[in-house]
């Protein structure tokens, strides 16, 4: 996994920020209030928000929720799912990259995890084997990666998403960091249950970055390596 692609040129983008975690973590909620903030308002163009795309590339896909819910009826179909969403994570990212502009990203490697906490280690390594998921990982490594811890409060059936179970969750936030540092990928765990804290910390991260992505990470916060 260590062959990664030349094609990614880091140097040239802007900062990158990804929000990763569990379903009914909060993760869509503290992206809307991160683009919100007056410091960073996305109309000001200092930081551009990229929506989660797992929906569209669902929509498009032409699935029932069936098809990708259940995966232990449907698994090549739920592995496939987990492929196209990576796949068309890292065109964004890309496309992004090129533009030079500072983004904010709803999700980031998820669909490895997923792959992994439901279909097992063999259906994760065989996403991680894929040209265009090395390239994310080049990014997601000099990136500021940001993963939402679980809580009970968060978790609600939206109608779209699979049931949340507060195991699958913990398990899942458990593989996810175990992921980053297998690839190390740093990253900050947010654990703040009140929503204005998670953005203070978030914003105290993120804000340094925007004016200088050279930056490293601030040591007020902790940050997993």
């Amino acid at each position: 996994m260590e062959s990664l692609s030349p094609r990614v040129t880091l140097a040239t983008s802007g900062v990158r920020i990804f929000i990763c975690g569990a379903h009914s973590t909060g993760k869509t909620t503290l992206f809307k209030s991160i683009l919100g903030n007056e410091l960073v308002l996305e109309r000001n163009g200092i930081l551009h928000g990229q929506p989660e795309i797992a929906r569209e590339v669902i929509r498009r896909m032409g699935l029932r929720r069936d098809q990708f819910v259940n995966y232990d009826q449907h698994p090549r179909t739920f592995e496939f799912v987990q492929h196209e969403i990576s796949r068309e994570q890292n065109r964004i990212e890309a496309a992004n990259d090129l533009r030079q502009i500072n983004v904010l990203y709803d999700r980031g490697i998820d669909p490895v995890v997923y792959s992994w906490l439901y279909l097992g280690e063999k259906a994760k390594n065989r996403l991680l084997e894929e040209g265009f998921l090395q390239e994310s990982i080049q990014r997601y490594r000099q990136s500021i990666v940001f993963v939402m811890a679980p809580s009970r409060i968060c978790v609600v059936d939206d109608g779209f998403r699979m049931l949340p179970s507060m195991d699958d969750l913990i398990k899942y936030t458990s593989l996810m960091k175990h992921l980053l540092e297998e690839l190390y990928i740093p990253f900050y765990l947010v654990e703040d249950m009140d929503q204005q804290l998670r953005t203070e910390f978030v914003l105290n991260v993120i804000k340094p970055k925007l004016h200088s992505q050279h930056d490293k990470p601030t040591d007020n916060y902790k940050q997993k390596t």
